[in-house]
């Protein structure tokens, strides 16, 4: 099988899309015969988009790829030369563009930018022979709204299976005590990620003042994002940023659980890659209830528990009742994304002929 990949943003990046597609990419590698990618990394932006289209169009012009894949504001030109050509076109959906559009602080001179952007982005998904959702509850909105075709699904996210160097809590406790005040006395629950709007992070402000009213040992640890006092003004919350990947996953390693709040305001709450760092290391994974892609993971799996995070006191007495340790729990590799890059490769066969 020979895929070709096009994505509108730069691969190298360090941002959660980034290093997920690179990682997507790597174990879709091991499982095809050939698979070629193209990004977007020279600037002007525009004329970066305009070497990438034309890369993709002379590629699938000469090597004649069985699968052409394309993500965000690229890959018309191509999508209509593969329907030439009879190659089947894919198109990685991971949000309503629009609806995310309306929730930024931005103006609106900027957001009606970004809303023909969109709406040009709109139309490529919708020629191509078929979508890949990253959540089930997205595919359902734009079958009402657009309609799927026979080929479309969904797949959550996952995580890159690699040899992981085993950390020593002990020196990784004493390296924050020095640097942010942790403390041997406290339990620590940890959040890592930014704090969007639709991650719930205000969520955990209210549960840390009930943990305090309560005289929990437990303390919320926000780390990556910058949480500012327009979400946290009394500074409940410890909030370590900014913080790389490394020291995510060192927090991660030290924490007795970690968060996954959501603040379900989109069509799709999303497929969060903090849930599948915080499985790879172990973590003991405390989400929200009867939230898809979320509490349905967790329970599938046996990972953790699900909470009403909206319900701060029920959800404070809850977290200093639970004993934080993982119940028999399916072997991570169900999570890796080669696993999920074998559910893609399933739907791919069905039109490769």
């Amino acid at each position: 099988m020979k895929i070709l990949y096009a994505g509108n943003f730069d691969l190298s990046g360090y941002t959660g899309k980034n290093r997920a597609t690179r990682q997507k990419l790597q174990a879709l590698t091991a499982l095809v015969d050939e698979l070629k990618f193209f990004s977007v990394n020279c600037k002007p932006r525009l004329f970066g988009l305009l070497v990438t289209e034309l890369k993709c169009f002379a590629y699938i012009l000469r090597q004649r790829p069985d699968i052409f894949i394309s993500r965000g504001n690229i890959g018309l030109l191509s999508v209509c030369l593969c329907k030439l050509l009879k190659c089947k076109t894919f198109r990685e959906i991971h949000a309503d563009r629009i609806e995310e559009i309306n929730l930024l602080n931005k103006s609106e001179i900027f957001k009606s930018v970004l809303k023909l952007i969109a709406l040009y982005t709109l139309m490529i998904d919708r020629l191509a022979d078929a979508r890949i959702f990253n959540h089930p509850l997205l595919k359902d909105w734009y079958d009402a709204t657009y309609g799927c075709g026979p080929l479309d699904f969904y797949c959550y996210n996952g995580f890159a299976q690699t040899k992981m160097q085993a950390l020593d809590k002990k020196d990784i406790l004493a390296k924050y005590k020095k640097s942010h005040g942790l403390s041997d006395n406290y339990r620590y629950l940890i959040f890592t990620g930014s704090a969007s709007q639709w991650h719930g992070v205000e969520y955990l402000v209210a549960l840390q003042g009930q943990l305090n009213q309560n005289n929990s040992d437990l303390k919320i640890i926000c780390a990556g994002g910058r949480v500012g006092p327009e979400i946290d003004p009394q500074r409940l919350l410890i909030n370590i940023s900014p913080l790389d990947d490394q020291g995510s996953d060192e927090l991660i390693s030290i924490a007795s659980a970690c968060l996954l709040p959501v603040n379900n305001r989109r069509v799709s709450p999303g497929s969060p890659l903090k849930l599948y760092d915080y499985i790879k290391h172990g973590g003991f994974v405390i989400t929200q209830e009867q939230v898809l892609g979320y509490c349905d993971e967790v329970q599938k799996y046996g990972r953790g528990v699900c909470v009403n995070f909206l319900d701060a006191a029920a959800t404070a007495q809850r977290l200093m009742d639970l004993d934080f340790t993982a119940t028999i729990a399916t072997p991570i590799a169900h999570y890796s994304w080669q696993a999920r890059m074998n559910t893609w490769l399933d739907v791919f066969k069905k039109v490769i002929v």
